[in-house]
This record gives C-alpha cells, structure tokens and sequence, in this order.
C-alpha cells in the first residue's frame, strides 16, 4: 500500500485541498480531499478520471497518439498520465506550486511507470517567470480550470499587468502550438470567465471552433476549443 506517501504529499494549508484530483492507484490507495468528503469528491464529474471521460477526451481535436501536448497548471499530474495512457508522444506539464509538483511526479510515476522519458513537469509560472518555453512546437495545449487562475497571486490578489502579460503570453503560444483546449469552471467573474469572454480573450490568437456550456453533475464548465491563426 502507498496511503502513506500520498497521505504525506496531502498539501498544507487545508485551503487548498490536500489533493484537488480524485486518484485511485493501482492497489486500491485514494487521495482525499480536505474541503469535502469522500463520497462528494468521487462522485464529482468536474474532477478527476470522470472529468477526463466525460468532458476533456470528448472534446480533443484528435486522438492523442504520438502527439506533443502541454498542460499549463496540471497541479496533481493526473491528466499528464491520462494523455500517456492515450499514446502521447511527450508531455511537459507548467505548474508554480512546488507542493503540486511533488503530487504530479508520484502520480504519474504511479499511474504510468515506464514513461520517464515521455513526461516532465517544470515549477514556474506560465505567465511570468522568465523560463518560457513556449518557442517548443506542441499540437495541444490543455488549461483545465487554469486559464482563469494564473492571474493571481497565491494570495488571491491579481498579477501586476496581467492583462498585457495574458496577450503576451497567448501570442507566443498561438506562434507555436497548433491547438488550444480550455476546460473551466465559472467561479472568478473578475477575469473573463464567463463562456463570452473566454471566446473573446482567445479569438484574437485562435479560430474557435467549439464554444459550449457542459454541464456535469455538480457544476457547469466551459469549453472552448481552438486552431491557431499562425499555423497551417
């Protein structure tokens, strides 16, 4: 049994959720949630494998079979290991919080042993830390529940200029990736998270092509996928 390494990685302070992924391993070892109990947070169908099932992998522009992906803000890595299981190529997961790249390494070393050398995670700041790497050509981008969210600090306040950086930020990886997937919920009204304004931040750098509400079993998600403006 691994309760005891998960239980150990659980985060602190309880704000942020132990875990935020619902993950079963392999030899019947959960992670638990500290802002719900057990039972809600499996049930749920805006978190973890049923989130995956239901809304992401429906709503990918093509199978994932030997494809490059990047997820900004992949917190626990769950989804990294989901695009392995699907045949990607190489996937890099961006997330800033150190204690959920801690998560993400043991999960995916868990969930997907053997794929070392088909995954990394970087701990920096997609929007400002110095280290981009958005100059890498990827097929897909994935933000899930992240696009709305790295406009702020850890302590909730926003980012000086995060508009302008934001702009930045879309341009660069609409030069160099050929897809967009953003999967979010609407609970930041202060930052474009209405399905409207998602649209209207990305139309600039994307052609979309799917812009929809998705409702689950405990909340309502955007989706909105897209195609570069810059790549054939």
């Amino acid at each position: 049994m691994i309760q005891e390494q998960i239980d150990a990685l659980s985060v602190v302070p309880p704000h942020l959720g132990g875990w935020y992924q619902p993950i079963e391993f392999p030899d019947g070892s959960r992670t638990h949630s500290t802002k719900m109990s057990d039972d809600a947070f499996y049930a749920s169908e805006s978190k973890g494998v049923r989130k995956w099932d239901l809304v992401i992998k429906p709503n990918l522009p093509f199978p994932l079979d030997d494809k490059q992906v990047m997820e900004v803000g992949c917190n626990a890595g769950l989804f990294i290991a989901k695009a392995l299981e699907e045949g990607a190529d190489y996937v890099v997961g961006v997330e800033h919080l150190r204690c959920f790249t801690r998560q993400a390494h043991f999960v995916i070393q868990h969930l997907t042993p053997g794929a070392e050398s088909r995954y990394e995670v970087r701990a920096c700041n997609a929007l400002t830390d110095p280290f981009h790497s958005w100059a890498e050509p990827r097929d897909i981008i994935l933000f899930i529940n992240s696009l709305y969210w790295m406009v702020y600090t850890s302590d909730n306040k926003f980012i000086p200029k995060h508009e302008l950086l934001m702009m930045d930020f879309l341009l660069r990886m609409s030069k160099n990736t050929h897809h967009i997937l953003v999967v979010g919920c609407e609970e930041k009204p202060a930052f474009g998270q209405a399905l409207d304004s998602t649209v209207s931040l990305l139309e600039p750098f994307f052609d979309i092509d799917i812009a929809k509400k998705h409702q689950v079993n405990d909340r309502r998600l955007n989706v909105v996928r897209g195609k570069s403006k810059w790549l054939a």
